[in-house]
This record gives structure tokens, C-alpha cells and sequence, in this order.
């Protein structure tokens, strides 16, 4: 039997950037720092009072949509639908990485649980990012 999670979160999807050195000293950008706190904080409150991670032997599957603001120039008759965003960031691993990494610890314990990522997909909508976390 498996288990499954739907967590929404109205937060702007930010892309994991590379991590920055500075005088020999390597650091993650303020931007993204901020971004894994709020997702933690917004999962948190989501999630049940009585939910554990889900233990390192469990597979996790993700299914993922992000969301993002419309362009200034789209017209004003599509505002309100969902458009899919063909436009970058087109860079998949890098706006997963972020996400996974903040839930890393309150929906699984490790984010080597995650066997696989389905249905991901890019949209013009208002900011935000819906997830749902199945296991086997």
C-alpha cells in the first residue's frame, strides 16, 4: 500500500544556483537560503502535527508543477488561464534541486529517496509551486 502527499505552496519558484565563493569562503546566495527556509516553514504548517518523515528505505515519487508570474507582454484576455511557460528557466534539475533540499528531513528523511519525478511542468500562472509525494 502507498502513501501520498499534496502540498501547495503560493511561493515564486527559485532555481538553485551554483554555490558562490568568496575570499576562499563558499556560501549559498541569500535568495536561496530564504526560498528552502519558507518552503520548510510553508510544508510544515501543511503537513499534519503527527507526520514523520518517511524513513530512508521508502522510494519517493514526485510529481511537480511550478508556476510562474505572466509575462508583462501577454495579452489581457489570458490572463487568468494557465498557459505552459516555454521560456527559461528551462533548467529542470536546477529549480528541483532547491525544493527537494528544503523538504529533505520533513516529508523524507533524505532526498536520495526520491526514485523518480513525473509529470514536471512549467506554467504561467500565479507563483507557486504544487507537489505531490507518493511512496510504494
Amino acid at each position: 500500500m502507498y502513501k501520498e502527499i499534496e502540498l501547495y505552496f503560493e511561493i515564486r519558484p527559485t532555481p538553485h544556483q551554483s554555490v558562490r565563493t568568496a575570499k576562499g569562503i563558499f556560501f549559498q546566495p541569500k535568495k536561496i537560503m530564504d526560498f528552502k527556509k519558507d518552503i520548510a516553514a510553508l510544508a510544515k504548517k501543511r503537513l499534519p502535527a503527527d507526520f514523520k518523515p518517511w524513513g530512508r528505505d521508502v522510494p519517493v515519487i514526485l510529481l511537480i508543477n511550478y508556476y510562474f508570474r505572466y509575462r508583462k507582454s501577454e495579452k489581457k484576455e489570458n490572463i487568468g488561464a494557465m498557459i505552459p511557460k516555454i521560456t527559461k528557466p528551462d533548467v529542470t534539475d536546477n529549480l528541483n534541486k532547491a525544493f527537494v533540499d528544503a523538504l529533505a528531513g520533513i516529508v523524507f528523511e533524505v532526498d536520495q529517496q526520491i526514485y523518480g519525478i513525473r509529470a514536471f511542468k512549467y506554467w504561467y500562472h500565479k507563483d507557486a509551486i504544487h507537489a505531490k509525494f507518493k511512496t510504494l
